[in-house]
């Protein structure tokens, strides 16, 4: 048997004429002709191929519509329920807000964070925006309306109140297509509406409330401030892909906290038709704050 061990160079000759053998001009084992009705026949596989995968693209977008989502209301994932969103969150994976006054380095991630929003979206609006009446829905209307952040950004400051210990938190409701909200009626608020909103309800807004999760959380909170008011005004709804169209937004400004004693904070959306979930994030946030 060990006479008929091939050598290594028997092998490389081996190999040599699997590449390209000389005497019958065959290519990996291959005639050119056998080559030749290989790739033809992948050529024809895959045109057919993409024009299968054109044919399905082409049905398939004529289902959608540039301004309208195929999917609204019930039948949408977020079943036309809106959650809510804040910001600073300059790290996804966590929701405390810690930092030291004395070391702007610590809480300049945070400015940035407020400030990248600001600046995609509302320091750069359109000049077709209108300035809209208050108070109620636009459900015919084609163009966003203003969005007026002057007075509330300079009572946060330039730094957002970081610096001295009087945050500002960016609350916002993400948009959800032709979602009207739906206010309570006066004799029909939720018992676990907080009393301190129940006693100044009304329908011209989708009204948010802020407070610690526990007695002691409040305590250390103080009194919370509510930028350029305590809620999104109905003039912003529904959402219906208007050209420009600008998210209305809640800072709370936190003047009154209690430095080094870590805070659980949630805040909610109220309206008929929010339901909250906390895991979820719908219809309110949750976050935790520690001032050094």
């Amino acid at each position: 048997m060990a006479d008929n061990k091939l050598t290594v160079k028997q092998k490389f000759t081996n190999f040599c004429s699997f590449l390209y053998n000389s005497e019958t001009g065959e290519v990996l084992g291959r005639s050119g002709r056998n080559w030749g009705e290989i790739t033809f026949f992948y050529i024809i596989y895959y045109i057919c191929l993409a024009g299968f995968f054109a044919a399905c693209f082409t049905v398939f977008n004529t289902t959608l519509d540039d301004q309208f989502p195929r999917l609204i209301h019930e039948d949408s994932l977020i079943r036309a329920n809106p959650g809510m969103g804040f910001r600073p969150m300059p790290d996804l994976a966590t929701t405390l807000i810690r930092y030291e006054m004395a070391n702007a380095k610590s809480y300049e991630p945070y400015v940035k964070h407020i400030n990248d929003y600001l600046n995609k979206n509302h320091r750069n609006a359109s000049g077709d925006l209108v300035d809209c009446p208050d108070g109620v829905t636009r459900p015919d209307e084609s163009k966003a309306c203003i969005v007026d952040l002057n007075s509330t950004l300079a009572t946060c400051g330039e730094d957002f109140g970081f610096k001295i210990g009087k945050p500002c938190i960016l609350l916002k409701l993400n948009k959800v297509f032709d979602w009207t909200p739906e206010p309570f009626e006066s004799d029909s608020l939720p018992s676990n509406m907080p009393e301190s909103l129940q006693a100044k309800y009304d329908q011209t807004s989708i009204w948010i409330t802020c407070e610690g999760e526990n007695p002691g959380d409040n305590e250390n909170l103080g009194e919370i401030e509510y930028l350029p008011k305590q809620g999104y005004d109905l003039k912003y709804y529904p959402y219906k892909n208007q050209k420009d169209y600008l998210s209305p937004l809640v800072f709370i400004r936190l003047a009154n906290i209690t430095p080094n004693v870590g805070m659980l904070i949630e805040c909610k959306a109220w309206a008929k038709n929010i339901w909250h979930d906390r895991q979820d994030r719908q219809g309110s946030i949750h976050f935790e704050i520690i001032i050094d």
